[in-house]
Protein backbone atom coordinates (compact mmCIF):
# COMPACT_ATOMS: atom_id res chain seq x y z
CA UNK A 1 0.00 0.00 0.00
CA UNK A 2 1.17 3.31 -1.35
CA UNK A 3 0.08 6.61 0.53
CA UNK A 4 -1.71 8.85 -2.07
CA UNK A 5 0.90 11.81 -4.01
CA UNK A 6 -0.80 14.51 -2.07
CA UNK A 7 0.33 12.72 1.34
CA UNK A 8 3.96 11.75 0.17
CA UNK A 9 4.56 16.03 -0.16
CA UNK A 10 4.01 15.63 3.47
CA UNK A 11 7.00 15.08 5.51
CA UNK A 12 5.41 14.15 8.79
CA UNK A 13 2.97 11.85 6.84
CA UNK A 14 6.20 10.28 5.39
CA UNK A 15 7.79 10.08 8.87
CA UNK A 16 4.72 8.42 10.70
CA UNK A 17 4.20 5.89 7.50
CA UNK A 18 7.54 4.75 7.25
CA UNK A 19 8.41 4.45 10.60
CA UNK A 20 5.35 3.83 12.39
CA UNK A 21 2.47 2.09 10.73
CA UNK A 22 4.44 -1.32 10.16
CA UNK A 23 5.85 -1.08 13.92
CA UNK A 24 5.35 -3.95 16.12
CA UNK A 25 3.80 -1.37 18.79
CA UNK A 26 0.00 -1.02 18.60
CA UNK A 27 -0.14 2.24 19.83
CA UNK A 28 2.60 3.64 17.29
CA UNK A 29 0.93 1.87 14.97
CA UNK A 30 -2.25 3.54 16.06
CA UNK A 31 -0.58 7.16 16.30
CA UNK A 32 0.88 6.29 12.56
CA UNK A 33 -2.69 5.63 10.54
CA UNK A 34 -4.17 9.26 12.47
CA UNK A 35 -1.03 11.13 11.44
CA UNK A 36 -2.45 9.34 8.06
CA UNK A 37 -5.67 9.65 8.38
CA UNK A 38 -5.89 13.31 9.46
CA UNK A 39 -3.93 14.56 6.70
CA UNK A 40 -5.85 11.93 4.51
CA UNK A 41 -9.42 14.09 5.07
CA UNK A 42 -7.79 17.11 3.58
CA UNK A 43 -7.70 15.85 0.10
CA UNK A 44 -9.98 15.79 -1.89
CA UNK A 45 -12.82 12.52 -1.93
CA UNK A 46 -11.75 11.05 -5.53
CA UNK A 47 -7.60 10.56 -4.05
CA UNK A 48 -9.18 9.72 -0.53
CA UNK A 49 -11.20 6.47 -1.40
CA UNK A 50 -8.69 4.72 -3.27
CA UNK A 51 -6.20 4.63 -0.71
CA UNK A 52 -8.86 4.56 2.22
CA UNK A 53 -10.62 1.40 0.09
CA UNK A 54 -6.66 -0.32 -0.32
CA UNK A 55 -6.35 0.40 3.62
CA UNK A 56 -9.34 -1.53 4.59
CA UNK A 57 -8.90 -3.99 2.16
CA UNK A 58 -5.55 -4.97 3.48
CA UNK A 59 -6.27 -3.94 7.11
CA UNK A 60 -3.41 -2.10 6.95
CA UNK A 61 -4.36 0.46 9.69
CA UNK A 62 -4.82 -0.84 12.79
CA UNK A 63 -7.77 1.51 13.98
CA UNK A 64 -11.36 2.09 13.43
CA UNK A 65 -12.12 2.97 9.72
CA UNK A 66 -15.80 3.89 9.95
CA UNK A 67 -15.64 7.35 10.99
CA UNK A 68 -13.46 8.21 7.87
CA UNK A 69 -15.65 6.05 5.75
CA UNK A 70 -18.66 8.33 7.13
CA UNK A 71 -16.75 11.26 7.35
CA UNK A 72 -15.78 10.47 3.07
CA UNK A 73 -19.31 9.89 2.58
CA UNK A 74 -20.28 13.45 4.08
CA UNK A 75 -17.88 15.52 2.42
CA UNK A 76 -17.93 13.18 -1.19
CA UNK A 77 -21.15 13.32 -2.68
CA UNK A 78 -19.90 10.50 -5.37
CA UNK A 79 -18.58 8.15 -3.05
CA UNK A 80 -21.58 5.55 -2.76
CA UNK A 81 -21.15 5.70 -6.84
CA UNK A 82 -17.68 4.68 -6.68
CA UNK A 83 -18.12 1.85 -3.87
CA UNK A 84 -20.45 0.80 -6.83
CA UNK A 85 -18.14 0.92 -9.47
CA UNK A 86 -15.31 -0.84 -7.37
CA UNK A 87 -17.96 -3.70 -5.80
CA UNK A 88 -18.67 -4.55 -9.95
CA UNK A 89 -15.29 -4.70 -10.83
CA UNK A 90 -14.12 -6.90 -13.39
CA UNK A 91 -13.26 -10.35 -11.49
CA UNK A 92 -9.39 -10.30 -10.44
CA UNK A 93 -9.25 -6.61 -10.27
CA UNK A 94 -7.77 -5.65 -7.15
CA UNK A 95 -9.13 -7.91 -4.83
CA UNK A 96 -7.76 -5.70 -1.73
CA UNK A 97 -9.65 -2.90 -3.17
CA UNK A 98 -13.16 -4.61 -3.73
CA UNK A 99 -12.67 -6.07 0.26
CA UNK A 100 -12.13 -2.50 1.02
CA UNK A 101 -15.40 -1.72 -1.33
CA UNK A 102 -17.27 -4.42 0.93
CA UNK A 103 -16.38 -3.02 4.04
CA UNK A 104 -16.98 0.72 3.41
CA UNK A 105 -20.56 -0.64 1.59
CA UNK A 106 -20.93 -2.39 5.52
CA UNK A 107 -19.96 -0.04 7.49
CA UNK A 108 -21.83 2.84 6.12
CA UNK A 109 -24.86 0.07 5.93
CA UNK A 110 -26.00 1.15 2.29
CA UNK A 111 -29.09 0.22 1.80
CA UNK A 112 -28.98 1.44 -2.18
CA UNK A 113 -30.12 -1.70 -4.67
CA UNK A 114 -27.02 -1.34 -6.66
CA UNK A 115 -25.06 -1.59 -3.71
CA UNK A 116 -26.76 -4.61 -1.88
CA UNK A 117 -26.35 -6.29 -5.36
CA UNK A 118 -23.03 -5.66 -5.88
CA UNK A 119 -22.12 -7.20 -1.99
CA UNK A 120 -24.21 -10.03 -2.96
CA UNK A 121 -22.72 -10.27 -6.55
CA UNK A 122 -19.40 -11.20 -4.36
CA UNK A 123 -21.07 -14.26 -1.87
CA UNK A 124 -19.61 -17.13 -4.41
CA UNK A 125 -16.31 -15.91 -4.74
CA UNK A 126 -13.42 -17.21 -2.35
CA UNK A 127 -11.79 -14.16 -2.01
CA UNK A 128 -14.31 -12.01 -0.99
CA UNK A 129 -17.27 -13.78 0.32
CA UNK A 130 -16.55 -13.48 3.78
CA UNK A 131 -16.78 -9.73 3.26
CA UNK A 132 -19.48 -10.02 1.53
CA UNK A 133 -21.35 -11.90 4.24
CA UNK A 134 -20.26 -9.22 6.94
CA UNK A 135 -21.70 -6.49 5.03
CA UNK A 136 -24.88 -8.06 4.10
CA UNK A 137 -25.45 -8.94 7.76
CA UNK A 138 -24.47 -5.01 8.77
CA UNK A 139 -26.83 -3.71 5.77
CA UNK A 140 -29.92 -6.35 6.02
CA UNK A 141 -29.48 -7.82 9.62
CA UNK A 142 -29.39 -11.45 7.85
CA UNK A 143 -26.87 -13.68 6.83
CA UNK A 144 -26.68 -15.45 3.39
CA UNK A 145 -24.37 -18.23 2.57
CA UNK A 146 -24.23 -17.88 -0.84
CA UNK A 147 -25.78 -15.87 -3.73
CA UNK A 148 -28.51 -18.30 -3.96
CA UNK A 149 -29.53 -17.85 -0.69
CA UNK A 150 -29.66 -14.37 -1.32
CA UNK A 151 -31.92 -13.84 -4.56
CA UNK A 152 -34.22 -16.12 -2.40
CA UNK A 153 -34.56 -12.84 -0.30
CA UNK A 154 -34.12 -10.80 -2.72
CA UNK A 155 -36.69 -11.63 -4.93
CA UNK A 156 -39.72 -10.03 -2.78
CA UNK A 157 -37.17 -8.07 -0.04
CA UNK A 158 -35.75 -5.61 -2.97
CA UNK A 159 -38.99 -4.08 -3.21
CA UNK A 160 -38.93 -3.19 0.52
CA UNK A 161 -37.20 -0.68 2.41
CA UNK A 162 -34.04 -1.61 5.01
CA UNK A 163 -36.37 -0.71 7.40
CA UNK A 164 -38.77 -3.17 6.43
CA UNK A 165 -35.69 -6.17 6.04
CA UNK A 166 -34.18 -4.78 9.99
CA UNK A 167 -38.02 -4.91 11.31
CA UNK A 168 -38.41 -8.71 9.14
CA UNK A 169 -34.96 -9.65 10.50
CA UNK A 170 -35.50 -8.96 14.25
CA UNK A 171 -38.65 -10.57 14.18
CA UNK A 172 -37.33 -13.54 13.03
CA UNK A 173 -34.50 -12.93 15.82
CA UNK A 174 -36.97 -12.96 18.33
CA UNK A 175 -39.10 -16.76 17.04
CA UNK A 176 -35.68 -17.89 17.07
Amino acid sequence: LELPPGLKENPAVVEAWNSGIYQDDAQARADAAHVVLTALAALPGEEQAPFLLLAAGAQTLPIDLVPTFLKLQAAWPEFETYLVERLNAAAGEKLIAVRGALFGAGALEIANLQVVEGIAGRLNALHTRDAARKALLRITQKEFSNWEAFGVWWETAREKSREDWLREAAEEHRLQ
